[in-house]
């Protein structure tokens, strides 16, 4: 069958039911699920449903990302939630202790499960969405509920039994599985974002989609971004700041814009002729990593398809180990090139070289279908968990 013709019948098989209420709950910590949530509600709003609530857990007062409460249409509520996500740069040990310490907090974490129970209940969705919150897959993995929830991620993808991570971290990688099998507790099924196609693992409950990006990017029209002379980077900690400093050093006669987030830091700084130091804005951001020619990022999720999406060559410095996944995976995909320590020689032989994603923008231009379609098998009840009785 024609694959195109496929993608559409399942589009309008979706189209073709009465519009369905959605709930989102969305774990807040970074970039990559905020992003991922408004990608998907674009959609969902695009195609006649509802996005009732989304609901965001957090383990600080730390603000959403700026996007996110920019462009964001649904009414947002947020709960104290705990921060599983790995630091860069900080020993196993500091990230055991920080779990630990997490104990210390399970009233409150107990006082979020009711809220997020409360608020499915009275928001009457016809299905829960969760990106990455372990409270939500708590919540039905102990205390099953009646609306189904589906889990959409690129962490899912390392649940994927068909999937090989060759990372020299096993224990930290264990880890990680486990972590990413309780935020999917009791679901229906696991949407795995990929950054190409690889089989789906149905006896993990796992299919493989395409990456969800928000249309901010896609209207970047990649095949007709301009390639200038410089090269971008995003600067997620110091031990990454020093290698790309003594690169500029050995070769002053790249330019470079630089991108990092600091407290109180002037909007640019211009270091010398060649070198400029911007405080991390979304907008900016992109822009510059539309018309660069090469760029260097820490191996975020989100980061390698937005680079991968608009056709740059890019070397990856990962920090903790979601990233050395993403990275792994990138470069399996023909996205990226990871740094070998702390060298940036390759941007030498990558700032004249020419790479193609199309298959990656053919993949990911299929998104809305292939999730929609997803969305649309997710239709078997659970018996309910009522916190009354």
């Amino acid at each position: 069958m024609d694959e195109k013709f496929f993608y559409e019948a399942s589009y309008c098989v979706f189209n073709n039911h009465k519009p369905m209420k959605f709930l989102f709950v969305v774990q807040g910590e970074g970039r990559e699920h905020c992003s991922q949530a408004l990608a998907l509600e674009e959609i969902l709003l695009r195609n006649g449903h509802d996005v009732v609530e989304i609901l965001v857990g957090k383990s600080s007062y730390k603000p959403l990302p700026g996007f996110f409460n920019r462009d964001v249409q649904s009414p947002v509520k947020w709960f104290l939630s705990p921060n599983i996500l790995p630091a860069p740069g900080k020993s196993w040990w500091y990230m055991s202790k920080k779990m630990f310490l997490s104990v210390l907090d399970i009233p409150e974490y107990v006082r979020s499960m009711r809220y997020i129970y409360q608020r499915i209940v009275n928001s009457e969705a016809d299905m829960v969405l969760n990106f990455y919150e372990p409270l939500s897959g708590l919540l039905y993995g102990f205390m099953p509920q009646s609306i189904p929830s589906v889990c959409i991620g690129h962490e899912y993808l390392y649940l994927n039994r068909e999937l090989a991570l060759d990372i020299n971290s096993p224990y930290k990688l264990s880890f990680l599985r486990f972590l990413t099998s309780v935020t999917c507790m009791g679901s229906s099924k696991c949407l795995g974002l990929s950054v190409e196609e690889v089989p789906d693992d149905w006896g993990n409950r796992i299919a493989v989609v395409p990456p969800l990006l928000r249309q901010e990017i896609m209207s970047l029209q990649p095949e007709k971004a301009e390639k200038g002379d410089f090269v971008h980077g995003y600067l997620g900690r110091n031990n990454q700041i020093r290698p790309l400093m003594e690169f500029h050093t050995r070769h002053p006669e790249i330019p470079m814009h630089l991108f990092r987030k600091k407290r109180d830091a002037i909007q640019t700084c211009e270091i010398d002729k060649s070198l400029f130091l911007h405080q991390f804005d979304e907008i900016n951001y992109l822009n510059y990593l539309a018309e660069c020619k090469i760029s260097v990022n820490t191996g975020s999720y989100e980061s390698i398809c937005e680079t991968m999406y608009l056709g740059k060559p890019f070397i990856i410095m990962p920090g903790n180990i979601i990233q050395k996944c993403n990275a792994f995976l990138a470069a399996c995909a023909g996205g990226g090139t990871i740094a070998v320590g702390n060298t940036h020689e390759p941007l030498l032989y990558l700032k004249n070289s020419e790479v193609q994603h199309q298959n990656f923008v053919k993949w990911v231009n299929k998104s809305e279908q292939i999730i929609l379609q997803e969305l649309e098998e997710v239709r078997s009840p659970k018996k309910a968990f009522s916190f009354n009785r």
